[in-house]
């Protein structure tokens, strides 16, 4: 692992969810043998909150992309314009709307890049080729390099590949190692286990093989955020701000 991780982090007109993500990642930061270093990648003109960031996050980079995709599409090119910044070997890519949750998270990534792993993710999406969800993953750059980050569509315009399941696909043609989380996304069993906070904040949680929360995604952040998405049950930004804040707070 080199002396710098850096954390690609697309956002849109979303300051709450990203400075949220952010502290959690410096609050549970790696020892001092790894540094962290933000690439943060607005997908618009919005500097309303350039300033706020990179005051608090002096390790940050603020980017401005101004593009018209939305969507899949807008992480997307968020993604790609980012890995232009990176030279180290390794690089986290995250949604903003996610939270590390437990000192030990990066140990744990590390220690499988020790086990030859090219990829490690927190969360499976089985809905196409069950691939390591881009909310939250580590990867080389002789990987990252390989792909496209752009969906993938039939004919008929049915997705084949969302977001980041090119990293996988070609992990997996090519005979790389890579590991997952467990995640009550995938295995909802494993709620059952879980200390009553966690286990009763419907959101995606990431475990390690001792069953400790590592890792938490909201899911669909930046349309709640702009008003464009509820559903009942469903975890709201900000519910999703206070639960992290408390957490962080400890």
């Amino acid at each position: 692992m080199d002396s710098v991780l850096p954390i690609i982090l697309p956002s849109f007109h979303s300051r709450d969810l990203l400075l949220t993500c952010m502290r959690s990642f410096e609050k549970f930061a790696p020892d001092r043998a790894v540094k962290l270093r933000y690439i943060v990648v607005e997908n618009s003109d919005d500097t309303s909150y350039k300033d706020e960031v990179l005051e608090r996050f002096p390790n940050a980079t603020w980017i401005n992309n101004l593009t018209k995709l939305r969507g899949s599409e807008a992480n997307a090119v968020g993604v790609e314009v980012a890995l232009k910044e990176i030279d180290e070997t390794w690089a986290f890519m995250a949604h903003i709307d996610t939270c590390v949750t437990h000192p030990m998270f990066f140990s744990v990534l590390f220690r499988k890049t020790l086990e030859e792993c090219d990829l490690v993710g927190t969360v499976l999406d089985p809905i196409r080729i069950n691939a390591v969800h881009i909310s939250g993953l580590l990867t080389t750059m002789r990987l990252a390099s390989k792909v496209s980050y752009y969906p993938r569509y039939d004919n008929d315009g049915t997705m084949l590949l969302d977001v980041g399941d090119e990293l996988t696909e070609y992990a997996d043609r090519h005979g790389m190692r890579r590991f997952c989380f467990q995640n009550t996304f995938n295995n909802p069993e494993l709620i059952d286990g879980l200390p009553e906070k966690f286990a009763n904040f419907n959101v995606d949680r990431s475990l390690d093989e001792e069953g400790n929360v590592m890792f938490m995604h909201l899911g669909r952040g930046t349309l709640k955020t702009r008003g464009k998405y509820s559903k009942a049950g469903k975890v709201s930004v900000e519910e999703w701000v206070e639960f992290c804040g408390d957490l962080l707070d400890d």
